[in-house]
C-alpha cells in the first residue's frame, strides 16, 4: 500500500510541476505581448494525467510547433528583398541561441531523473517560446 500511495505522491507531484510550467511558460515577464496558450497543448497536458512520458511528449511536441513556426515565419519574410539582409542575421544567430539553450536548459539535468528531464524539457520550450515572439516581432519592426 506504500509503494501505491508513493506513486500517487510522484504522480501528484509531476502534475504540479507540469502546470506550474505552462503557467511560467506562458505567462513570462520578457515581453509585454501574450504568450500565446495553444488548446492543443493545454489539452494535451491535462490528458497526460501527470504520466510523466505522456507530459515530455506533449512539451517536445510544442517545442516542434513552435520551431515550425519561427520557421515559416523566417522563410516568408525571406521572400521580401528588403528583408533577406535581417532574415540572414537571424539565422546565423540561430546556432548561438541554439547553444545557449544547450547550456542554459542542461543546468536542470544535473537534478536527474523524471523531474530533471521534464524541467529541461520546460526550459526549452519557454526559451522556444521567447525566440518566436522575438523574430515575429523583430519581422514585424521591419516591415513597417
Amino acid at each position: 500500500m506504500l509503494k501505491l500511495n508513493n506513486a500517487f505522491a510522484v504522480r501528484g507531484v509531476l502534475f504540479a510541476i507540469s502546470c506550474f510550467f505552462v503557467g511560467f511558460v506562458n505567462g513570462g515577464e520578457l515581453y509585454s505581448v501574450a504568450i500565446e496558450r495553444p488548446q492543443e497543448y493545454a489539452r494535451c497536458i491535462v490528458e497526460a494525467q501527470a504520466i510523466h512520458s505522456e507530459l515530455v511528449s506533449c512539451v517536445q511536441s510544442e517545442i516542434g510547433r513552435r520551431k515550425k513556426s519561427i520557421e515559416i515565419s523566417i522563410s516568408a519574410a525571406s521572400k521580401d528583398p528588403s528583408m533577406r539582409g535581417l532574415v540572414k542575421l537571424i539565422t546565423e544567430s540561430q546556432q548561438l541561441w541554439n547553444m545557449y539553450i544547450k547550456k542554459l536548459c542542461d543546468t536542470y539535468n544535473e537534478l536527474g531523473g523524471q523531474r530533471g528531464g521534464l524541467l529541461t524539457e520546460n526550459c526549452i520550450l519557454n526559451e522556444v517560446t521567447h525566440r518566436k515572439l522575438f523574430v515575429e516581432n523583430i519581422l514585424e519592426e521591419a516591415s513597417i
